[in-house]
């Protein structure tokens, strides 16, 4: 009996090879039942002849998916009573959708590929866990990032009910190891939380990464690898703020968890932050309310982070009224050192500058001083007799 089926299914592929048109709908549907009531032979058979000419035949591949998922849903409506050989038969819908888009991923030409690839997440009638590892997987190359965000979006949008599963595939591509799949996937979460639906989730996210810094070493689950790092690393650091910086444009009130997290970091980590400000802080801008609040309110210890930000704002553009006036009022009340003043100092009234002037004078020749004995340390250093000796004093300690 099985063997006459075998020889039917032949004629059929033979025949559909033959016209251009392909297969008849009527026998599309008598090849998907055979192949999901026989599979083995059949199911073979079927798939090398999708693999023929994927891109003609995909109509095909989806009406064996669909018939495979309808046979699942039957299975599991009578899961209580089933045979051991019926829950084997269950997994066929799974095991046949990663056989399809494992054969895709690895047999395919790149163009074709990649547009089968999109057809079958979108059209296929559901989208299993191993089914959604091999898009992760997809989504975590440089090559076919770009692709892979698309058809997450596309889920996203048209899938409802797991719309959250497919936004936390977002999420956690925004922390992997390789820089340019963080950057693409934090722009897509960035376009998702413009949208305002799922904002707070992608904040909490962005946030709970950020607030690792404070953590003594990067925890392992977030690095992917069998043993934790003893030590932060501006690898590390950069990957817990990728998102965080991306979305600081967009909500500038997370400025005040930087600023927290900052007070408790330690030195590497502060100068990172400092190396990645730049385009966020810009992003803002001086009129920013949340900005100038944090002026106004610096919190202890933040005070080199909140000059930083007056730096990067004051760079080519002078400052604004309101910023020099919350600069004024932080450096009279809480934050006496000069240094604080310099970005501002085209905003400040001449006796203003006049009071600040010896301060000012006073830290240029400390700067002077410092840069001399440094100096004179690299040039001791550069003469072979005293690097000796230097050598030889650091042994003895």
């Amino acid at each position: 009996m099985e063997q006459m089926l075998v020889l039917t299914v032949k004629r059929i592929l033979k025949a559909g090879r033959m016209h251009s048109s392909g297969i008849p709908m009527v026998q599309v549907k008598i090849l998907a039942g055979l192949a999901t009531q026989f599979g083995g032979e059949i199911s073979a058979m079927l798939r090398d002849y999708i693999l023929e000419d994927p891109r003609q035949h995909v109509d095909v591949a989806l009406a064996w998916l669909y018939e495979e998922y309808a046979q699942l849903q039957g299975f599991l409506q009578a899961a209580g009573t089933q045979t051991p050989a019926e829950k084997k038969a269950s997994n066929s819908y799974g095991e046949s959708l990663n056989g399809l888009l494992m054969d895709v991923l690895h047999k395919c030409e790149p163009r074709e590929r990649d547009a089968l690839f999109a057809r079958f997440y979108l059209e296929i009638p559901s989208i299993t866990p191993d089914a959604l590892l091999i898009l992760k997987q997809y989504c975590s190359s440089e090559s076919t990032v770009g692709q892979g965000l698309s058809i997450l979006l596309s889920l996203v949008d048209y899938r409802p009910p797991q719309q959250m599963e497919y936004l936390q595939q977002v999420l956690e591509l925004t922390v992997v190891p390789n820089q340019e799949v963080r950057l693409q996937a934090a722009r897509l979460a960035k376009q998702l939380h413009e949208r305002g639906n799922f904002r707070s989730i992608i904040e909490d996210f962005a946030l709970t990464y950020l607030r690792y810094l404070l953590e003594p070493a990067p925890p392992r689950h977030l690095l992917h690898e069998p043993v934790a790092p003893m030590a932060w690393t501006e690898e590390y650091i950069k990957i817990c703020m990728q998102l965080y910086l991306s979305l600081l444009p967009v909500n500038n009130k997370l400025i005040h968890d930087l600023a927290i997290v900052y007070v408790g970091a330690d030195a590497e980590i502060k100068r990172t932050i400092f190396r990645g400000l730049e385009g966020p802080v810009k992003g803002m801008g001086m009129s920013s309310p949340e900005l100038l609040l944090l002026v106004e309110n610096c919190p202890k210890g933040a005070e080199t982070l909140v000059t930083r930000i007056i730096h990067i704002l004051t760079d080519k553009t002078p400052p604004s009224s309101e910023l020099v006036a919350r600069v004024r009022d932080l450096y009279h009340k809480r934050v006496s050192d000069v240094r604080f003043l310099i970005p501002v100092l085209n905003g400040l009234s001449k006796k203003e500058v006049i009071a600040a002037l010896p301060k000012l004078i006073k830290l240029e020749r400390s700067i002077q001083q410092a840069t001399r004995q440094q100096c004179g340390v690299f040039c001791q250093l550069h003469e072979p007799s005293n690097a000796r000796r230097a050598a030889d004093r650091a042994a003895q300690h």
